[in-house]
């Protein structure tokens, strides 16, 4: 936390006081199948970028030659302003928001097997939402006093409170793919199929 300013503190101690977690949804089967082709059709990764944005707001990344080996990702909304960047699918994009509502942004990641994403705080004044679209995952966050593994089925849509140090650990022998969204909005009434963290940070079916 030694490279974080004041005021990014003041964003952090706010973003904390959100839901741990939040069960959103699901992805239809349909839209599922269509961001997998779409990721897997495309050669572009767009990490650089998403490191550049980082920096660009203050928010250290550490181990950057690790993650340039294990992990990738494809920005699909706002479309990366580079003329090698596919064009990109506006049906994602509608369905999507009229799922969830108004999206900052949309982008697909993927992390290769055994390898983790190292410990890491992101942008405090973002909502993630998370939705695992292939493979399998361990989501770990970090608490002050307390740590959980988020339990996430593929297709399930969950917000994470991602303001938290976590990691995420791919323990399987196929890529693990990732749908990430920065919400606009966290919803009030979010369904209740899936209940929220308790209150000993452990997610509840």
């Amino acid at each position: 936390m030694n490279n974080y300013t004041n005021q990014q503190l003041k964003q952090l101690a706010i973003a904390r006081q959100r839901p741990m977690c939040l069960y959103l949804g699901e992805l239809d089967k349909k839209l599922q199948q269509q961001l997998t082709d779409y990721y897997f059709n495309s050669a572009h990764n767009t990490l650089q970028h998403a490191i550049f944005q980082r920096q660009a707001r203050n928010i250290p990344t550490d181990h950057q030659s690790y993650l340039y080996q294990h992990y990738r990702q494809l920005q699909i909304h706002p479309a990366v302003n580079d003329k090698n960047q596919p064009n990109p699918s506006l049906s994602i994009v509608n369905t999507l928001t009229t799922t969830l509502g108004p999206l900052d942004r949309i982008r697909i990641s993927s992390l290769a097997p055994c390898a983790s994403l190292p410990l890491h705080i992101d942008d405090p004044l973002q909502n993630r939402a998370i939705a695992l679209l292939a493979g399998n995952q361990t989501f770990t966050i970090n608490t002050k006093n307390n740590h959980f593994d988020l339990d996430m089925q593929q297709g399930e849509i969950w917000f994470v409170n991602t303001a938290w140090p976590h990691t995420v650990h791919n323990p399987g022998t196929q890529p693990r793919l990732a749908l990430l969204l920065d919400l606009q909005d966290l919803p009030t009434n979010p369904t209740n199929k899936r209940k929220p963290c308790d209150a000993n940070n452990k997610p509840q079916r």
